[in-house]
């Protein structure tokens, strides 16, 4: 599925970029920080405060510029993949055989071309874009503390162990409950649609009750799906916390341990993105989430992008003849 959407996006190759704009970004943003502490040290004696100043500017809006191409670039090749995606099933569809809309709910239809055509439009990409500038920042995050305190990256391997398991675990019930959504939603937009169009019939036989009863059962199972996907949310959230809060409290350790080494600027700097790896460890996890939500849309149109048509020389031919006649 993810090759898929990537040529569908016009290739692998076309991705590359993208990913080299991200890393410039995150490389400047580090960059940035560095040079702060530097010039809260005044590392470089023989520079003027007016020197730093200049130095800084031109560092953040370097990475400004790195981040508005990151985020244009992969705009541009999500639309450039939905547009691909939406083309490549619309033009299956339209030559589907009658069975396949005789056997085919309705609303099933009407979710491929509206919340999934959606989903491959908007949240892909944002998905695509937000997941690889957090895991980039988790790399740098990683640096910084490795560079400052390398023996906290020791209590890191087992915190980052448990966290691999911890959203293995996460992610295969969340992948399962975002598909029971879809499907659960499939029915409700299908009797909506057959109630509106029956609607005559129905009150012909004074049988709204029953259609509202229907539509509220449908409705509740809809939410039931949700309420526990929500619930997941939460019970990864308090896990990931815990997590954050250990490699907090190591990092703090290891930097008192080191407090005759390590001057206050390079501590402050350690601590500071210490303090991000709680965030950073929620924020990957859910964008990872949505990125792979994201894909589940990717797939559910590539299944009516792969559907079996009829011949369109055939219908061709068959009205050149009745035309003739």
């Amino acid at each position: 599925v993810i090759t898929n959407y990537f040529q569908a996006g016009g290739g692998l190759i076309k991705f590359m970029p993208m990913l080299l704009f991200f890393v410039l970004e995150k490389g400047f943003n580090l960059l940035r920080s560095l040079w702060i502490s530097f010039w809260s040290a005044n590392r470089f004696t023989d520079l003027e405060p007016v020197d730093y100043v200049l130095i800084f500017s031109a560092i953040a809006v370097a990475g400004v510029m790195f981040s508005f191409c990151a985020n244009l670039y992969t705009t541009h090749l999500g639309l450039r993949a939905g547009k691909t995606l939406h083309k490549n099933m619309i033009s299956k569809i339209v030559y589907a055989p009658m069975s396949f809309f005789d056997s085919t709910p309705l609303g099933r239809i009407q979710n491929r071309f509206s919340s999934d055509v959606s989903e491959a439009d908007n949240g892909t990409q944002f998905a695509l874009g937000l997941f690889l500038g957090c895991a980039f920042e988790m790399v740098a995050t990683l640096i910084i503390v490795g560079i400052q305190t390398p023996y906290s990256l020791v209590c890191f391997v087992p915190i980052l162990t448990v966290f691999y398991y911890t959203q293995a675990y996460f992610r295969c019930s969340s992948r399962e409950l975002t598909r029971l959504q879809a499907l659960s939603r499939s029915p409700l937009f299908s009797h909506f649609s057959e109630s509106l169009s029956g609607m005559s019939t129905i009150r012909a036989f004074s049988a709204e009750d029953r259609i509202e009863n229907e539509s509220i059962k449908r409705l509740d199972k809809l939410t039931s799906v949700s309420l526990i996907f929500t619930q997941s949310q939460l019970w990864l959230s308090l896990r990931l916390i815990a997590l954050g809060t250990t490699c907090i409290v190591a990092t703090g350790i290891f930097a008192v341990m080191a407090r005759h080494t390590l001057s206050a600027q390079d501590v402050g700097l350690t601590m500071t993105y210490a303090m991000q790896i709680t965030f950073l460890l929620q924020s990957l996890v859910n964008f990872f989430q949505q990125l792979e939500n994201s894909f589940n849309a990717i797939e559910r149109l590539q299944e009516y992008s792969d559907l079996e048509v009829e011949n369109p020389s055939d219908n061709n031919s068959t009205d050149d003849e009745d035309n003739k006649t």
